[in-house]
Order: structure tokens, then C-alpha cells, then sequence
């Protein structure tokens, strides 16, 4: 319920974002937009990536404008072009994550709240969709285990050895994605009610995904914390 409300802010930040009047002046769909505060002026006439800018703004205006009829398969063709244009431009790639979520294709969806956290923020307006695209985020935490190791011969594995765990593709894993390795202990009770409030979690390592299967992951071993060894059921946890 929390993601759900969550999500139905953001909507309604999308929904609030379009606040000019586009018409398609040609065939190339160049959109007219009249507004006080143009994210143009951050780039001067002069500049050689200026059109590819500007034309990813537009288009991303006009994505909204769709966005806000109703009419999502339109707004995505032109939250696509937008990307085309300008890979850095977070309202589009943060609108394409919503409409994917929306279809039912949550790893997409994921894959692209992520890439609007990572990026940089080259507008003002920037720093909303980084926080929009952090609190959806922390609805979905990936927490795999441990389920192989490469060498038959060990119950353990060390600095640069390979795992793999039970989250892929179609968990929202991503390749180059880094965890945390864990080594869950005792549960923590409440002394007085005994009521359990969690588990012990000690971070033991670091591992990246190098290669990327739809149910599952192989991790290379970054680092290994001293006196410690990652073994088969330890848990792994994304950084936020």
C-alpha cells in the first residue's frame, strides 16, 4: 500500500511537470513550448549538442501532454524519443518507469528508476525525480541468496571467486549491480515482550554481477571481510 501511494504521488508530479501548450509545427514533431522557465537556457545557441537537448525536451513535454489525456502507448513513443535524443534526460527515463510498471514489466520498470538515480542531474527539477526514483526503490529491495559456488570441492569461497544467486533478470538485477553480503545470525528479541524485531546481519563481503540469467545471477567476489568466508545460503542486499 505504502509503493502504491508512493507511485500515485509521482504520477501526479509527471501529471503537474506539463505545464505548457506544444503544437506540432512539422512533420518532425519540433514542439513549440511557451513556458517561463526553459531548460534551453542552460544551454547557449552556440553549442553543438544543443538541438539533440532541446529536442529531447520537447518531445519529453509532449510525452506528458499524452501522459495526461490518458493515451500511454503514445506518451512511451515519445518518452522513447526523448531518450533517444538526450540519454540523460531523468523526467523521461523516470515517465518511461512508471509506464512500464504500469504494463506489468517491473524489471524494465526498475532497470529505469535506477538508471535516474545514478545519473547525473543536469536541472534544477533533477533533484525531484532522484528522490521519486530512490523512495520506489526502497519498495522493492533485491535480497538474494546464495544458492552455488563455483568449486565442487569447497564450502566456501574467497576474494575474485565466483557465486551465484537465486535473483535475475526478472527480479530487477541488473549486470554490474553491486551487493552486500551478509551472514544472518540469532534473531533479535524485545526483553520484555520477546516479541522478535529482527535478525543479526553482519556484512561479511562485496560482490558485482558479471553475467545475468532471467532466475538467477553469477556475482564475482569483490572483497571479503577477514576471518570470514562467503558461503551457500548467506543473504546479499542492495545499497540505497
Amino acid at each position: 500500500m505504502r509503493f502504491v501511494a508512493v507511485l500515485a504521488f509521482f504520477v501526479a508530479l509527471i501529471a503537474s511537470a506539463c505545464t505548457t501548450n506544444p503544437t506540432v509545427r512539422d512533420s518532425l514533431h519540433v514542439i513549440e513550448v511557451d513556458r517561463d522557465f526553459d531548460q534551453r537556457d542552460f544551454f547557449p545557441p552556440d553549442h553543438d549538442l544543443n538541438f539533440y537537448f532541446e529536442q529531447s525536451i520537447l518531445f519529453a513535454e509532449l510525452g506528458s501532454r499524452f501522459f495526461n489525456m490518458g493515451e500511454y502507448d503514445t506518451a512511451r513513443q515519445y518518452f522513447d524519443l526523448a531518450v533517444t535524443y538526450n540519454q540523460y534526460n531523468n523526467k523521461a527515463h523516470f515517465s518511461l518507469g512508471l509506464l512500464k510498471y504500469a504494463d506489468g514489466d517491473v524489471a524494465d520498470a526498475l532497470a529505469s528508476f535506477r538508471r535516474v538515480r545514478r545519473q547525473p542531474r543536469l536541472f534544477p527539477y533533477d533533484i525531484d525525480y532522484h528522490r521519486a526514483a530512490q523512495m520506489i526503490l526502497e519498495q522493492f529491495p533485491i535480497s538474494p541468496r546464495v544458492i552455488s559456488l563455483t568449486r565442487n570441492d569447497r564450502s566456501i569461497v574467497d576474494d575474485n571467486d565466483i557465486i551465484i544467486v537465486n535473483k535475475g533478470r526478472y527480479h530487477g538485477v541488473v549486470n554490474g549491480m553491486e551487493f552486500t553480503v551478509y551472514r544472518i545470525g540469532h534473531p533479535i528479541r524485545d526483553f520484555e515482550t520477546l516479541r522478535e524485531l529482527g535478525v543479526q546481519k553482519t556484512p561479511i563481503g562485496r560482490v558485482s554481477v558479471i553475467e545475468l540469467n532471467d532466475e538467477n545471477s553469477v556475482c564475482r567476489v569483490d572483497r571479503v571481510e577477514a576471518g570470514y568466508f562467503i558461503q551457500i545460503n548467506d543473504l546479499l542486499e542492495t545499497d540505497f
